[in-house]
């Protein structure tokens, strides 16, 4: 089995399971996952992070039928820090950094009644139960046809966020269009 690379976090082998299957706990997932990639808005897009939107939206997401190690996705996004990747992208950043970050996020909603996917809790969170709430961390093996996908922005509102500083980050979800 191949690993997704582009998930790949120091020492720790994000994209690859090593936990045997007969331990993972299946789950029902919300009607909407969420699996987050690298993007961001399309006039300051990366090449890289353009053609990786682009086979998203004419494929789908890739799981091990296609070679690569499985789909993750947020079961929900009420709280941005922590969403995978973002719990590990935004570590040791300022606020600042941190705000800019999370907008050259894609959001890839996944409509699970589409698709007849076998959810799991991320077998790869379960060594960090107690840290967080490990349900909110799905894994699916199979591929997500881009049918079951569409696509969002995350756009922060930073005059609610510096106004009531002791308030969650206020953000939506902004369609966006593959052009």
């Amino acid at each position: 089995m191949r690993d997704n690379t582009y998930i790949s976090k120091g020492n720790r082998e994000y994209g690859v399971v090593k936990i045997p299957k007969a331990e993972w706990k299946p789950i029902c997932p919300p009607r909407f996952v969420y699996h987050l990639t690298r993007g961001g808005e399309l006039g300051t897009i990366s090449e890289s992070f353009y053609f990786q939107r682009i086979s998203i939206y004419l494929y789908g997401l890739s799981g091990i039928d296609k070679g690569r190690g499985g789909v993750w996705a947020n079961s929900d996004l009420n709280s941005l820090t922590w969403a995978y990747p973002f719990v590990f992208d935004g570590l040791e950043r300022s606020q600042s950094e941190l705000f800019k970050l999370i907008e050259e996020y894609d959001v890839w909603r996944i409509d699970t009644r589409v698709i007849n996917n076998k959810w799991y809790i991320d077998p790869n969170m379960q060594d960090v139960d107690g840290w967080c709430d490990c349900r909110q961390y799905l894994y699916t093996e199979i591929s997500v046809p881009p049918t079951a996908l569409k696509l969002f922005s995350i756009k922060i509102d930073y005059f609610q966020t510096y106004l009531y500083k002791n308030e969650p980050v206020k953000y939506r979800l902004v369609p966006e269009v593959v052009r």
